[in-house]
């Protein structure tokens, strides 16, 4: 037994549970129970705190209030599929509800049934919403896809016309290269044949008298 305030108020000594002994409650480690309890508190849920006057540190003691807002804290996480934050955030939003009292049970007319529906209907929400993203995912990657399939075939088509043109101009230069060498020989073929011919002439020139000279 052990004398607490909340919200600073002084409250009737209520049954008081260590970190182990919930911790083994609800079946998770003691760091996992910390844990829990910074989230909690991180959304104003105020858990009675005791100081060691040996260590001077202080420690988190339990009530029956605050193992049924922790259960609540772990069916959210388990079975509506909560992330930490919203199930710390509706648990404290909950237990610190006027309408709860001391040993934490609950006297507003949502019953347990009509949380569980309201639960489930935000859980197939939270659902839709993911299948709709994933959806809206899938045909963005499929448009993704089709675009670069479309970008590889223009691509390839430019780097085949590449290739054509690069050969065409290849073919033009051989060509063009065998006609200049082709042009070449036969110039200089008639070179040859020109000089052949003044060398065949020069000897019939020098032979040849002019008439007058017969006569000497």
């Amino acid at each position: 037994m052990s004398d607490g305030t909340r919200n600073g108020i002084r409250s009737e000594p209520l049954p008081a549970f260590l970190t182990k002994e919930v911790a083994e409650m609800l079946g998770i480690s003691e760091g996992y129970l910390r844990k829990w309890c910074l989230e909690l508190e991180k959304h104003e849920y105020i858990f009675i705190k005791v100081r060691d006057p040996k260590s001077n540190r202080e420690y988190r003691t339990f009530t029956s209030k605050d193992i049924k807002a922790l259960k609540q804290f772990q069916t959210l996480m388990k079975d509506a599929g909560y992330n930490k934050a919203d199930a710390a955030k509706t648990v404290a939003m909950t237990i610190n509800d006027e309408n709860w009292n001391a040993d934490g049970t609950s006297h507003d007319p949502m019953d347990s049934q009509a949380w569980l529906i309201t639960r489930d209907k935000e859980v197939l929400e939270r659902e839709k919403n993911a299948n709709l993203l994933r959806e809206l995912l899938r045909e963005e990657r499929e448009e993704t896809a089709k675009e670069l399939q479309s970008m590889r075939e223009e691509l390839r088509r430019t780097q085949e016309e590449f290739q054509m043109l690069k050969e065409g101009i290849q073919t033009y230069q051989k060509h063009h290269e065998r006609l200049l060498q082709e042009r070449d020989e036969q110039l200089l073929h008639s070179i040859r044949a020109i000089q052949e011919t003044k060398q065949l002439a020069a000897p019939t020139m020098e032979n040849k008298r002019h008439w007058w000279q017969f006569w000497k």
